[in-house]
């Protein structure tokens, strides 16, 4: 299922699962100074998928504003590796130096408001900016800011549950490596984004509050875990991990998943089902870079 734009009204929300934000940056920026913008341009796409949560229909997250850090160094005749960012937290102080001063803040053309992020799963995604123009340089960092309006709901949609920030912080920071970068070209990339719902959102007080965990990742360099889970009324939760991944998909109406994202390496898949149908674990699932591994049909039982 695609990730259904909702537009800025406080009745709809976003749905749970995995999210996988493809933001489409193509950099189309402000106008810069000239030492910004003397090294040429370059195009970048920006994606976004989603890991869900079982106990919950809808979550609807409200992003106002993305910006992305751009570090000019390399288009100067400098060079900065990834050890080079080792020192930028994402709770540095942006506005006011510190550690985190290589490069500017270029704010992405979006469109506002509130998305459905339960139906990015299974492989599927979102762009929330394509083919907007900026200097070229190293993106480091990714910024989102959030607004208030974000929401969950057990009933689809027909109550809906406030979702505060937990940190009562607006922005939501991922750091960025070469290795999370698809290029498709001279100039131009592509960053996928999982937002991981499961272990973003918390119990508050008898309500939820949201602490961002977005995991930044290639398609060229992880690979899918993909299959169907029956019958139905099992309500099964895919769950794919090993020594130092972990991953969840959340079946579509056909109990059809799809994991995405993972780091090539041998998993365990464990299916975590309800209405008093029994777990069942697959092992020694070989993942492999830019390849999906299928484990087929998988029958669960009372």
């Amino acid at each position: 299922m695609k990730l259904k734009k909702i537009f800025s009204t406080p009745q709809r929300f976003f749905a749970i699962g995995s999210l996988t934000l493809a933001l489409l940056i193509g950099f189309a920026s402000c106008k810069k100074e000239n030492f910004l913008t003397d090294a040429g341009t370059q195009l970048v796409t920006l994606k976004m998928n989603d890991d869900p949560i079982t106990d919950l229909t809808n979550v609807w997250i409200d992003i106002q504003y993305v910006e992305v850090k751009i570090d000019t160094a390399d288009a100067r005749g400098h060079h900065h590796d990834d050890d080079f960012y080792d020192g930028d937290k994402d709770d540095d102080d942006d506005h006011k130096g510190g550690r985190d001063e290589y490069g500017y803040w270029d704010t992405l053309a979006i469109t506002p408001g509130l998305y459905d992020v339960l139906s990015l799963r299974n492989g599927l995604d979102t762009t929330l900016a394509k083919d907007q123009r900026l200097p070229k340089g190293r993106i480091h960092k990714i910024r989102m800011t959030l607004g208030s309006n974000s929401a969950v709901s057990k009933d689809s949609g027909i109550t809906r549950i406030p979702l505060t920030n937990c940190s009562n912080s607006p922005y939501v920071y991922v750091l960025l490596k070469n290795e999370h970068m698809d290029e498709h070209g001279v100039d131009q990339f592509e960053i996928n984004l999982d937002f991981d719902l499961k272990n973003s959102i918390k119990e508050d007080n008898g309500g939820y509050c949201l602490k961002p965990v977005v995991k930044p990742y290639s398609k060229k360099s992880t690979g899918k875990i993909e299959g169907i889970v029956l019958p139905k009324d099992a309500l099964a939760l895919p769950m794919a991990y090993n020594s130092t991944d972990t991953a969840y998909a959340k079946p579509d109406e056909d109990g059809e998943f799809k994991i995405c994202g993972l780091k090539p390496g041998t998993y365990t898949v464990k299916f975590n089902p309800s209405n008093g149908y029994i777990d069942k674990t697959i092992d020694n699932v070989v993942v492999t870079a830019g390849e999906e591994a299928e484990l087929g049909k998988v029958v669960l039982t009372k």
